[in-house]
Order: C-alpha cells, then structure tokens, then sequence
C-alpha cells in the first residue's frame, strides 16, 4: 500500500498517482527514502559550524631554541699543542737556567772556573780543545796544571758541552791563551790567504822546479799548517810525489812557506826531502 504524502489517502501499490488529489505517489517515495537516509546518517548534508569573527584564535606558543653542542673534538688538539708548547718552554728554560752558570765561563781562567764548578756542586771533565780530539784531560788538569799557578794562569774556558743537572756533570773544554789567539789569527789569515790556496801556490811552484811531475797531497795527506812571521804566513807541511825524466816516482815531503793573498800567493821557501 502507498500513502499520499499530501493528503494521507492510501492508495494500491500498483498505482502511480493519488486517487484524491492525484499527487505523484512515486516522487513521495523517493522524498520518504532520502529522509530515512538523513535519519540514518546524522552527518550527510551537515555543513561546517562557521567560526565567529571574534572568537579568539589558539596559537601555539614558540619553542626555545635548542642550544647547540659544543663541539670539543676540535678543541683537544689545540689543548694539546698549547700544552706541548708550553712543556717544551719549560724545558728550554729550565736547560737555560742550567747552562747559565757555565755559559759565563767562555773565555774566563781555568782558575775561575775550577772555583765555580766546585760551588755549583759539579763535577766536570776537562778537555783539551784541539777541535776533533775528544780525549780526558781531567787528570793533567787536577794533578798537574792546577798545582802550578803560572802553568794554570795560561789555560782559559773555550767552550762547555753536556750539562747534566741530575748528576751534576759537565764537560768544560780548555786551551791556552796564546794558542786560541793563534787560533783567532788564523782565522783572520784565512780570509786573506787561505792554507788551501797557499798549497795550490806550493803545487805549482813545485810543478817549476821538477818539470817532469809535482804532485803535492794536500788532499790526502796534509801533515800540518800553522801561521808563522808576523801572522800572515802559512807554514806548511805535506807529502808530495815527484816524477823524473824517466817517469819513474819519489815520494817525498814537502815543507814550504806561503804569504800574501788568495790572488796573489808567494812562496817564500820550498824543501823536499
């Protein structure tokens, strides 16, 4: 049975419109349905709830800012050298503060410096400074140059070397006077007329003398060269060969005088044997 929406008349299933007032039975139907289905489910044709103009809006409010890690990776390596630094200036200072007291013994008496070592509380090896030689001269010191006071007046401080101040050791190196003024001489002497240069003088004026073959072995066999007259002469002694005509060879020694400068030598004696 369908029932007229408009009038409430009840019609056959079979029929279309309302015998009453003839309304279209089939569109009540499909209003009846569309509202069974709005009953069913509240939510189809519901609109939004719209939002009043001065309804206050939530913000959420603002986060601190995160603070950042301290990166320390990078910063032990520069701890660590600011550390290696500062050990090594202590050991360069405290070595400073060692060799103090020694470094003020160049060039003062053996006298002085003897009294020095025994106040510091030190032990020291004394060596005879001749530049390559290296050898104890502790007992002629102590038993001999010491115990004469003019010998001792002639030996000064060259030099120091090895400072130990866990076993209060140090090695002072001694020479004469007027042997480390000779020495100074030299020096002044090499830069006008090198001992080199004056055996190459030497060479070639025995190259005149024995026309045959003059070979002098200053590179090999250089026996001494000290400074002679007026500090400015070489005294030289060297081995040399000599050819003769026949080309048979000699060996012998050669001593010879040499003076003037690097640009112009002259050899003022010359002796083979």
């Amino acid at each position: 049975m369908k029932q007229c929406n408009k009038c409430g008349c009840i019609c056959d299933d079979t029929q279309n419109f309302c015998n009453q007032c003839g309304n279209n039975l089939n569109a009540t139907l499909q209003q009846q349905s569309v509202g069974d289905d709005q009953q069913t489910n509240p939510m189809i044709n519901q609109q939004p709830m719209p939002q009043h103009q001065n309804q206050p809006q939530f913000v959420p409010a603002p986060q601190p800012p995160k603070k950042k890690k301290k990166k320390l990776g990078c910063l032990i390596p520069l701890v660590l050298v600011i550390i290696c630094i500062a050990a090594v200036g202590a050991g360069i200072s405290m070595s400073m503060e060692n060799e103090m007291p020694f470094t003020e013994l160049v060039d003062q008496p053996l006298a002085d410096a003897m009294e020095k070592v025994d106040e510091l509380g030190y032990t020291a090896k004394y060596i005879y400074d001749q530049g390559f030689d290296k050898s104890d001269f502790t007992e002629e010191v102590t038993d001999f140059i010491a115990k004469d006071e003019k010998l001792l007046a002639k030996y000064i401080i060259t030099r120091y070397d090895n400072v130990n101040p866990s076993d209060k050791t140090v090695d002072l190196y001694i020479n004469t006077i007027d042997h480390v003024n000779a020495k100074e001489a030299a020096s002044e002497l090499e830069k006008t007329l090198g001992h080199i240069n004056a055996c190459q003088a030497i060479e070639r004026y025995g190259s005149a003398a024995y026309p045959y073959g003059f070979k002098l072995h200053y590179a090999t066999d250089l026996q001494s060269y000290e400074m002679t007259g007026n500090n400015d002469t070489w005294s030289i002694r060297c081995s040399a060969t000599i050819t003769n005509a026949y080309g048979a060879e000699k060996k012998v020694i050669c001593e010879a005088k040499v003076t003037g400068t690097n640009s112009n030598p002259s050899v003022t004696e010359f002796n083979v044997y």
